[in-house]
């Protein structure tokens, strides 16, 4: 790529070559090549993938509680039932 002869001369080839891609990318910049679609997508930062875990951790949690809340409170309103049903059967059972 690069001869040791002449240092000038392997400059000027990497400056013309320089000039000659700034130029394309110029070019197609403006044909509109470069859309924003076309922009390959970059991977998530560690960050945010660990921030994304940290919320369905808790959007699960959520989940969970609020089904030991209904499961709480279905077993207080059975409990209730049993007992009302309970002493009702005492006290037919006690006037019998």
């Amino acid at each position: 790529m690069y001869e040791q002869n002449d240092g000038l001369e392997t400059l000027r080839s990497s400056v013309e070559r320089a000039t000659r891609l700034v130029g394309d990318l110029a070019k197609a910049y403006g044909e509109g090549e470069w859309d924003v679609d076309s922009l390959p997508q970059r991977p998530p930062r560690p960050v945010e993938m660990r921030a994304e875990a940290y919320k369905a951790e808790i959007r699960e949690a959520q989940a969970l509680s609020g089904r030991l809340e209904k499961k709480d409170s279905d077993i207080r309103y059975y409990s209730i039932a049993v007992e009302k049903a309970t002493s009702v059967k005492g006290q037919h059972l006690g006037l019998a």
